[in-house]
């Protein structure tokens, strides 16, 4: 099997007034620095890496000397070995001011509308976790969908080389985001899901496993007479990011069977959030399912508030017409049942799944990890006769 080496991508510019030497030296400390080789990994000789380059071998020498003056680079010990990744490296891989990028689909105020209680724990754990690891947080939101490529090039230059990994707490409700996808193409630092998934191999998740909190559920309702549910609940939207989410409904229907309750989907846009107009419509749709509803399952906190408030507005009474349930209401809540998960610890999780992969130097490192939930029982289930 051949020999490992370790081939960084190197160009130069020969029209610049900066000398080749200068500008080799810089490019690969960066280049070892965000790409992280393994210690003991042997570099690409000097001869080989001239010749790739165009330029004179006292050059690539130069720079290997500087390099190895930083400790970046040992000389081997083995006649001929010329030049191998350092173990000290591993120290100069965590940056001066580490930190970790957390990436917001909007900007912070949206974002935490759109997230609702929930954002606030996954940001607070994020944090918490990030500190106890000496490492502090820098918060972003993307730049807009019809940006520049100059601007997302200068966009991602600004943090991708001072983070020790980003941490994405979703996307931009679009199908595809050109601006999201040209930071995907980035493998230098660890990228972390937080409650989403990516079919790209380099990408690490953190997603909740539903599976015990909604046969708790189907189990209460069972208990509590509930036979005919109607499920709200919204569809995938990005390529990107799979949000483990919209996997909820597809679970209550599979298992709901076996509980004697039969379900129903009204399939609604991430939109009915702000927009009043829409949440009528879909007061509208429950009001005439009512008759053969016994149970309403949203699959979004914020939604469920607006559509409680329009139902009891045209005087329908909750528990007493029909129970309701929604997710992520968060400990404080008081009245509506909620299958819930620790965003506190999901947060902290990423943060973990981050150092785990940067402390290994294996930015390419497909994990997935997964955070437990369970089920609320609230006012808002009622018993059915």
């Amino acid at each position: 099997m051949a020999e490992k080496r370790f081939f960084p991508e190197i160009v130069l510019d020969k029209t610049s007034l900066i000398p080749l030497r200068v500008q080799l030296e810089s490019k690969l400390r960066r280049s070892i620095l965000d790409e992280r080789p393994l210690p003991g990994t042997r570099m690409i000789s000097e001869r080989t890496l001239a010749g790739i380059l165009g330029v004179n071998r006292d050059t690539v020498h130069y720079a290997y000397e500087v390099l190895a003056k930083e400790k970046l680079l040992n000389i081997s010990p083995l006649r001929g070995g010329g030049m191998l990744i350092s173990e000290e490296v591993r120290k100069f891989s965590l940056r001066p001011f580490p930190s970790i990028c957390i990436l917001m689909p909007f900007s912070f105020r949206k974002s935490m509308e759109y997230y609702s209680v929930g954002g606030v724990e996954l940001i607070s754990g994020i944090m918490d976790k990030a500190a106890e690891y000496g490492i502090s947080t820098n918060v972003l939101s993307m730049p807009p969908l019809d940006a520049d490529s100059g601007t997302i090039e200068k966009w991602i230059e600004s943090f991708i080389h001072r983070s020790n990994g980003i941490i994405t707490l979703g996307v931009r409700v679009k199908p595809f985001d050109p601006v999201f996808e040209k930071l995907l193409e980035n493998k230098t630092v660890p990228h972390v899901f937080l409650t989403g998934s990516s079919e790209l191999p380099h990408i690490g998740s953190v997603l909740v496993n539903y599976n015990s909190g909604m046969e708790k559920m189907l189990l209460s309702l069972q208990k509590s007479g509930h036979k005919n549910m109607l499920m709200i609940t919204g569809k995938e939207e990005s390529e990107q990011f799979c949000n483990c989410a919209y996997k909820r409904a597809e679970i209550i229907e599979k298992s709901a069977g076996k509980y004697g309750i039969s379900t129903r989907c009204h399939v609604i846009q991430k939109e009915y959030i702000s927009g009043s107009t829409e949440i009528l419509k879909l007061a509208d749709a429950v009001s005439e399912a009512a008759e053969v509803t016994d149970c309403i399952w949203v699959n979004d906190s914020a939604i469920c508030r607006n559509l409680y408030d329009e139902l009891q507005r045209r005087g329908f009474r909750i528990p007493e017409d029909f129970s309701m349930i929604s997710n992520d209401m968060g400990k404080n809540e008081k009245f509506f049942s909620s299958i819930d998960y620790d965003h506190f610890d999901a947060g902290a999780e990423a943060v973990d799944l981050i150092m785990e992969i940067f402390d290994n130097c294996q930015p390419v490192f497909p994990v997935k990890k997964f955070i437990e939930n369970s089920f609320v029982l609230r006012a808002s289930v009622g018993w059915r006769q």
